[in-house]
């Protein structure tokens, strides 16, 4: 989730010349799926422009809404253009306008600190659709969409099972950055083991990075230290240091967020959890395509996108009890008999330590 941007590392001439590649490659023909359609530019072709951070191939975030433009575009012979690895608002800009300028139909924009960008950009290009993600924009212009998930809702049920199992009554989240939304996925987590169990202990920490797997290794190796079973990731690749550390120990997991990582270390990732990123990339494509586009700020909960991914090889591990939890908090919440507290409440590390969990578990059982 990126709703502020990284550390910055580029320098303006590194953005133009991020802008300059972008029109390059928009030029040769980018990146195409599937058999040209009718819909699209004056080609017959339906031109998407995919702006991310992280990286196509992360196994995260930057992964999940690349493959999800691709499997639409394949399904209207579109053209797709990835540019990744973005970190500050200004690139963004800077590539969305290079897009626009080549004629893309719409460009996506996955990246919360950039609706500012994708603001001016839209007002800019009228002609062009921008699909934002995980942002909101207040007077939203006719050629804006964003789509933002309820966060904390999916990570609640990764607590959940992570309070339920945990041995040693401690489970640790380890973040890349510390800010509001960010911490809305991991307070959601603290929440849902506080949630199953009484006397969890959740340790945080933040890593000032989203790549770097030493530093993912180190954290992990400290909450472990600390008696840390569990560790939820929030994080891009620096997952992978993590991994390493629960690969080897017995009933120690990790648990990630955005796509399913469970490949990437079969032994120890139990689960993902999963908010639709790849669909919501996905519906902007069909929505252009279609013409089913509408200027709106949406907001999507566990009842319509997203859950834990399956455990795969590691099912077996799972006891019925938490299974059992964690369904039963998943149709509360999708019935609405349980709502959480909402982004404001848990976006400070440690807020969910505040919230008195037995309305919640009072809300499940009359469900």
């Amino acid at each position: 989730m990126r709703t502020v941007p990284r550390p910055f590392r580029h320098t303006p001439v590194r953005v133009a010349a991020l802008a300059a590649a972008a029109l390059l490659l928009a030029a040769c023909g980018g990146e195409t799926s599937g058999e040209p359609s009718a819909s699209g530019d004056a080609g017959g072709k339906l031109k998407v422009a995919v702006l991310t951070s992280g990286t196509a191939q992360d196994g995260s975030w930057g992964q999940a809404v690349t493959e999800g433009a691709k499997a639409a575009a394949g399904k209207f012979g579109a053209e797709v253009q990835v540019s990744d690895n973005l970190d500050t608002p200004q690139q963004f800009q800077q590539l969305g306008s290079a897009f626009a300028q080549q004629g893309y139909d719409l460009i996506v924009v996955a990246n919360g600190a950039a609706a500012d960008a994708v603001k001016q950009l839209a007002k800019q290009f009228p002609d062009v659709k921008f699909g934002g993600i995980a942002q909101e924009i207040p007077d939203i212009p006719a050629n804006v969409r964003t789509v933002t998930p309820i966060f904390q809702e999916t990570s609640f049920l990764a607590g959940v099972l992570a309070g339920t199992m945990t041995k040693t009554d401690t489970v640790a989240t380890i973040g890349g950055f510390d800010f509001p939304v960010l911490n809305n996925e991991m307070e959601g987590f603290a929440l849902g083991a506080r949630y199953a169990n009484a006397d969890v202990k959740v340790l945080r920490s933040f890593i000032n990075s989203w790549t770097d797997a030493g530093k993912g290794r180190a954290a992990a190796e400290a909450a472990v230290s600390q008696g840390a079973d569990f560790i939820f990731s929030a994080t891009d690749q620096a997952t992978q240091g993590m991994a390493q550390v629960t690969q080897d120990k017995a009933d120690h997991y990790v648990i990630t967020q955005y796509a399913d990582d469970h490949k990437q270390a079969p032994k120890t990732i139990l689960t993902s959890a999963l908010y639709g990123l790849g669909e919501i990339t996905g519906q902007f494509v069909e929505d252009v395509a279609g013409g089913g586009w509408k200027n709106e700020n949406v907001q999507l909960g566990l009842k319509d996108i997203g859950g834990l991914a399956p455990f795969y090889e590691l099912e077996s591990k799972v006891p019925q009890e938490a299974k059992a939890a964690v369904t039963q908090a998943e149709e509360a919440m999708k019935k609405g008999c349980l709502t959480l507290p909402d982004g404001a409440a848990l976006g400070k590390s440690g807020s969910a330590d505040a919230v008195d969990v037995t309305p919640l578990q009072e809300a499940v059982k009359s469900c």
